[in-house]
């Protein structure tokens, strides 16, 4: 019998579901069966998971689908401290046990965006969006403006990432204290706010922070990270400005802004 008929056959019905949740390198693979399964030759464990209802059509693409499973959990204990610095992707699929091939069906694929707790911590309640939802969203577009429409490192900029004068490699953090990030070596080799708006990376790139300041050693990122990086590589940040892409990366032939625009705004405020 095929998947199909399995499902609308009442008496045969057993279905399964397993859910694979991916952040950087890591992956979670879960069933609300009884005991673990395998399916497209990944095993999932067992877990008091739970979902929502899957809404499909053009109206519904940005109603949100949620997951329950328990607050211990490995994967929600990740969010417990900070939000992870990538994207977290979301699995969700069916079959039929009494079939013996096997025939997976995708019911859900998207991504978290956000994980909150309940009950004292017990129960995580994980909101997911679907992928296609993401074309309704409404993206920033380039603007006529004095700063720097570019990405610090991306095509446009052309700066380069791997360039050791805006990249510290493989440095060993001595230890966080609330978002301050302590990185042994910086001091003295790169002066103070060297990466202001620039990122930690953890090693192997699996995880990333925003800095928002820097200072000798300390380095103040928008999220700390869940437990302090064994190893990570600092790059340097960029305040969109056409001095700052001149004196600090010799970049101002590729500067993605409008310099020289004129403050006043003769609409608003007329001719002088």
């Amino acid at each position: 019998m095929t998947y199909a008929a399995y499902e609308e056959t009442v008496e045969a019905s057993r279905p399964v579901e397993v859910y694979r949740f991916t952040s950087g390198a890591t992956s979670y693979f879960y069933t609300s069966s009884e005991d673990s399964v395998v399916a497209n030759s990944l095993t999932y464990v067992p877990r008091a998971i739970s979902r929502g209802p899957v809404r499909f059509g053009p109206a519904e693409r940005n109603n949100k689908f949620e997951i329950q499973l328990p607050g211990d959990d490995a994967f929600a204990d990740v969010w417990k401290s900070s939000v992870p610095g990538n994207r977290v992707s979301v699995e969700v699929d069916r079959f039929q046990r009494s079939d013996s091939a096997i025939e997976t069906i995708r019911i859900f694929e998207g991504f978290v965006d956000t994980v909150s707790f309940v009950d004292d911590l017990r129960v995580a309640k994980v909101s997911c969006r679907q992928s296609i939802g993401g074309g309704d969203r409404v993206y920033p577009r380039e603007k006529q403006c004095a700063s720097c429409n570019r990405v610090l490192y991306d095509d446009q900029c052309t700066v380069s990432s791997s360039d050791p004068a805006y990249r510290a490699s493989a440095l060993a953090p001595s230890g966080q204290s609330g978002r301050t990030l302590t990185v042994p070596g910086l001091s003295g080799t790169y002066t103070d706010g060297w990466f202001d708006g620039g990122m930690v990376e953890v090693l192997g790139g699996t995880d990333y922070r925003l800095v928002l300041s820097h200072s000798g050693n300390d380095l103040e990122l928008l999220l700390p990270f869940g437990t302090t990086p064994a190893s990570v590589n600092v790059f340097a940040g960029c305040e969109h400005t056409i001095a700052v892409c001149s004196s600090k990366f010799d970049n101002a032939i590729n500067f993605g802004g409008f310099a020289f625009v004129p403050k006043i705004n003769p609409n608003q405020q007329g001719i002088v």
